[in-house]
């Protein structure tokens, strides 16, 4: 019941968790200043919404009130009591308990200070062993083999629930598969999708977690360094901007002993520690390059690295992506089928070889064929077009590949596509800058596409309507920074308008709310 969580909440204020050394490992009176700072201000969770994820507060009931306040920021609905009782159960109490936090809320505190607090608690918890907890005041013990009481499985916001790391596709604090034959875009795609996480926007259309990633790139290291070139000047990114993301470029060897295995938990742990996101994915890229030595056709020698990968999916709690190799003319990964016995997720990457783009361009498709606690088979296609990335020393290109979203039409007629107001907000701006400042499009686009846009023309009108000239400009700066970006790439996923370089677009794809002569200008 909701009134025992509260109830629970509110005992709790004066028995919280500490380990041995007397470090805090709970802090439900800060979760409670957060949240009640939050619903009384939520605008303010812009500060708080890259530093502290729902599964950083200890209480069930808060993980709940945080993702409701989350989920009313990001569409642009301010969140209202009823929505928040609703979301809570419907329980009349829920509102007896939000207007006590509202009312007890300390507002000249500073609710980012609040947050980078409970993000260091949550990740001493997180690190924690049985061992080291002094249970204060009666509580009860943790578990080190993930016990769960019946009243605490499966209920709204509680660790118990399945979650996804990216929905419906790879879940969280599991290992996942990627396969296909050389050539089919997997390590591309698996790429792209680690910076959809890094930078917390959606992947083809599927909402993710954000937070750190470490890439493992054991078979092409030296390399990376054009793809991120490339994803840069794709998504008109600063090369230098800090993102979580880190490159890993030595391969660790899972199959001859713990050795590599262990170091490469010790770093992983060493790396999370520098960043204020949490830790939320693993990529190894592939597994054929991690287990040098391993007869991938015997079960034993499998078991072997299963094992390894196990103990650095529990020791990190990150999700792990392995992405592997399929043999020819087989239909399942290589090697033994024991392989995928603890694989939460597989998903097979192809060549769809009877079509092609208007261009001419090859059709790469990605499908989730096994998944455990969510729908299989669900797909996406995708292109993979070169991009100059610079010159060598005797002047040739020197060229990557990106990922380009191909759009799938699964339903019947003209389906218009859903903006949020600050999406809209976007689309207004790139319109008015086609109008006043379009060009001619570069060689290689449809021929539906008759004009683009720097994009500088369309962040400058955007900001003009959206910035108050009397906020502070270094948070206004900031605030217009973030919204600009999440619009755009939300807009670029859905194929509402292209984007190349600093050009971008308008697909002609329909946007509900927005009529022909609109679109128009």
């Amino acid at each position: 019941m909701l009134m025992d969580l509260a109830e629970r909440a509110q005992s709790d204020l004066d028995g919280d968790l500490f380990d041995a050394g007397g470090a805090q490992l709970t802090d439900h009176n800060a979760e409670r200043q957060m949240l009640g700072f939050l619903l009384n201000k939520p605008g303010a969770i812009a500060e708080t919404i890259d530093i502290l994820r729902p599964a950083d507060l200890h209480d069930p009931l808060h993980r709940r009130m945080y993702e409701l306040l989350l989920h009313a920021y990001e569409t642009d609905m301010p969140p209202t009591m009823a929505t928040l009782v609703s979301g809570l159960g419907g329980e009349k109490s829920a509102g007896a308990y939000i207007a006590s936090m509202m009312a007890t809320a300390d507002l000249s505190g500073d609710v980012a200070e609040t947050a980078d607090h409970l993000q260091i608690v949550s990740e001493r918890r997180a690190v924690g062993t049985a061992d080291d907890i002094d249970f204060n005041r009666g509580k009860p013990f943790v578990s080190k083999f993930g016990a769960q009481r019946w009243e605490d499985i499966g209920t709204a916001g509680a660790a118990s629930c399945y979650a996804w790391l990216v929905e419906d596709v790879i879940p969280l604090n599991e290992i996942s598969m990627a396969f296909g034959d050389s050539g089919t875009g997997k390590s591309f795609d698996m790429f792209d999708m680690a910076m959809c996480i890094a930078r917390g926007i959606k992947f083809n259309s599927h909402n993710v977690e954000r937070g750190l990633v470490i890439y493992v790139a054991a078979e092409a290291g030296k390399g990376f360094a054009k793809r991120k070139i490339a994803y840069a000047i794709q998504h008109v990114l600063e090369p230098s901007e800090p993102l979580p993301f880190v490159l890993l470029t030595k391969r660790p060897n899972f199959f001859q002993d713990d050795a590599d295995v262990l170091a490469l938990i010790d770093e992983i742990i060493a790396i999370r520690r520098s960043y204020e996101v949490p830790l939320v994915l693993i990529v190894i890229d592939t597994m054929s390059a991690i287990t040098q030595g391993m007869d991938e056709i015997s079960g034993k020698d499998q078991s072997f690295v299963r094992k390894r990968l196990l103990l650095l999916q529990e020791k990190t709690s990150a999700a792990v992506v392995v992405v592997h190799h399929r043999p020819k003319n087989g239909n399942g990964p290589r090697g033994h089928g024991s392989i995928t016995a603890d694989i939460e997720t597989t998903i097979e990457f192809e060549t769809v070889g009877d079509r092609r783009t208007d261009l001419g361009k090859t059709i790469h498709r990605a499908t989730v064929r096994k998944q455990r606690e969510g729908k299989s088979g669900i797909y996406w296609e995708f292109t993979l077009p070169v991009i100059e990335v610079g010159r060598n020393r005797w002047g040739n290109p020197e060229t990557s590949c990106v990922v380009v979203p191909h759009a799938v039409n699964t339903a019947k007629g003209p389906i218009g596509f859903h903006a949020t107001a600050n999406e809209k907000l976007f689309l207004r701006a790139l319109f008015d800058a086609l109008a006043d400042h379009g060009q001619p499009p570069p060689a290689g686009l449809p021929p539906s596409i008759t004009k683009v846009v720097d994009h500088v023309h369309v962040r400058t009108l955007m900001r003009d309507r959206v910035i108050d000239p009397h906020e502070d400009r270094t948070v206004a700066d900031n605030r217009f920074r973030g919204a600009y970006k999440r619009a755009g790439d939300k807009l670029r996923d859905g194929a509402v308008i292209g984007i190349q370089g600093r050009l971008l677009w308008y697909s002609g794809k329909p946007v509900n709310g927005f009529t022909g002569a609109m679109i128009e200008g």
